[in-house]
């Protein structure tokens, strides 16, 4: 059996074969006071515990640490993101892994239902959908295993509590930088191998980060239908207009695009730049940065000549 996160890869997908479920699921009965901290405390405890998962994914990892960061500096939550301060009651059913260590935890959610807050309900399909879950300040009972994919079941409630679902089915491709006024062109895969994957309905957002905060600039609909076959894609295009029409400014942007499948939206996000200089200029810049980092001698004679 394989850890439910070393089956994370590009484009926030997991494996669709599971484990066997036969393993004993380990009950643990928890009952801790809420963490006295600032919100900059918060943070830096939140995020080194993130550091210490054993998560392979790049890409998810900055997922969760900018998840974090927007919430608790009142960014606007982008989709697919669900955060609940505090979570009372969580019922949580399925297979996946679970761990905390008496202050925060993990939850990956292979396969099952999520309660929250008497508000959210959803399922999470193998091979389809699933969900990821960082939360703090528990009280009541954990069952599953840290390590394995197995039985979960957990019911009590979190002083803080953030679920983040991702696509089994589907990666959005972006490009990491773009020149301001060139077309951001977005890439849709299927990455199911054994179908095709309708998609009946698709909502591009965008959004701007500033301060650590996310401001919506622009959104579009389609309505159409896109089959896309086996390792096929289809593509979006955004000409860094805002709502308004006019052009947006330099600075960290990410597209959020939620696909409606089978009646279930599943939502993939992709952050990117935009920069004022051409991109022949920056990818100059950046090679040259690495040979100063990669040669300290062609650095401090740099520095020297430039003093």
């Amino acid at each position: 059996m394989k850890k439910f996160v070393t089956l994370l890869v590009i484009g926030f997908l997991l494996t669709t074969s599971f484990v066997s479920i036969n393993a004993i699921a380990e009950k643990q009965q928890i009952n801790t006071g809420p963490i006295n901290k600032s919100i900059d405390e918060k943070v830096k405890v939140l995020l080194d515990f993130i550091n210490k998962l054993d998560i392979k994914n790049p890409n998810l990892i900055n997922s969760l640490k900018n998840v974090i960061i927007t919430y608790y500096y009142d960014g606007e939550v982008l989709p697919g993101t669900f955060i609940f301060d505090p979570c009372d009651p969580i019922n949580i059913e399925g297979l996946g892994i679970v761990n905390y260590d008496g202050t925060f935890g993990f939850l990956a959610l292979e396969d099952g239902t999520a309660e929250l807050d008497n508000t959210f309900n959803r399922n999470y399909i193998s091979g389809e959908i699933a969900a990821i879950c960082i939360f703090e300040d528990f009280e009541g009972e954990i069952i599953g295993d840290p390590e394995e994919t197995s039985p979960l079941e957990i019911t009590g409630q979190s002083g803080w509590f953030c679920l983040v679902e991702y696509s089994y089915l589907l990666e959005l491709i972006v490009d990491e930088s773009y020149s301001k006024g060139e077309p951001v062109q977005v890439t849709i895969k299927n990455i199911k191998e054994s179908s095709e994957v309708e998609i009946t309905e698709s909502l591009f957002t965008v959004y701007r980060t500033v301060l650590l905060s996310s401001i919506k600039v622009y959104e579009e609909s389609i309505q159409e239908t896109w089959n896309i076959p086996i390792g096929g894609t289809e593509t979006w295009c955004w000409d860094q207009k805002d709502q308004n029409g006019d052009q947006v400014s330099k600075g960290d942007y990410s597209i959020a695009g939620e696909f409606t499948i089978n009646g279930r939206i599943h939502p993939i996000v992709m952050s990117f730049e935009i920069y004022k200089k051409s991109r022949n200029e920056r990818n100059i810049q950046i090679l040259f940065s690495q040979m100063l980092n990669n040669l300290p001698i062609l650095q401090k004679i740099f520095n020297f000549l430039i003093i």
